[in-house]
């Protein structure tokens, strides 16, 4: 073989391996993230009937979901989820709110569910990073979020807080709110994230 035909062979099968390469990165970019409540439970003791209540919200990359369903019991899988595009070159932030409703025989006055283990703040700021697929609980006092999981795997998380000072915004860290405390319900959520390619 000559040696023209032989740097002609090998640049064309350079060219298709970085072809195949650059397809590959491509190919492994998330299109679509989901996000699943799998589970919630009950830590402390609902006053009205013993029994919690549940409904919620979640907010994906500005995309909000309303979870107005009441799912009554101390354990429940509500499987709730919201599916969005993904975010494939930054974080992709999910906030979670839940509340235990309180019917007008009770008071009617609703609880927020602590199932955050930060102390004083109840909802759940995370971020997802798309390239380690780790997922962190940015809802935290310091400037530096806490790993907590990773991508395609269920992740617990669970409240200790019997009531909050603080109101945290989505995309903020908590602020603290001056006045009395608002007594809030404690409670454990399981919660999924899944990028699709």
């Amino acid at each position: 073989m000559s040696k023209t035909k032989i740097i002609a062979l090998t640049a064309l099968i350079v060219l298709a391996f970085g072809v195949t390469a650059i397809g590959n990165a491509v190919a492994q970019q998330p299109k679509t993230i989901i996000v699943t409540i799998e589970r919630l439970e009950a830590k402390s003791v609902d006053a009205c009937n013993k029994r919690m209540d549940f409904y919620g919200m979640m907010v994906v990359n500005g995309k909000r979901r309303n979870f107005n369903n009441i799912v009554e019991g101390n354990r429940v899988y509500p499987n709730w989820y919201v599916n969005t595009w993904a975010k494939p070159s930054m974080n992709n932030e999910i906030f979670v709110k839940i509340m235990d409703e309180d019917d007008l025989f009770c008071g009617g006055d609703h609880d927020l569910v602590d199932i955050n283990p930060e102390s004083g703040i109840a909802e759940l700021f995370l971020l997802v990073a798309p390239a380690s697929k780790r997922v962190y609980n940015a809802s935290v006092h310091d400037s530096k979020p806490e790993y907590i999981g990773k991508v395609g795997k269920s992740i617990m998380l669970e409240g200790f807080d019997q009531y909050t000072s603080f109101t945290p915004a989505f995309g903020r860290y908590g602020k603290p709110v001056r006045g009395s405390k608002r007594n809030v319900e404690t409670g454990r959520i399981v919660i999924r994230v899944d990028f699709y390619y």
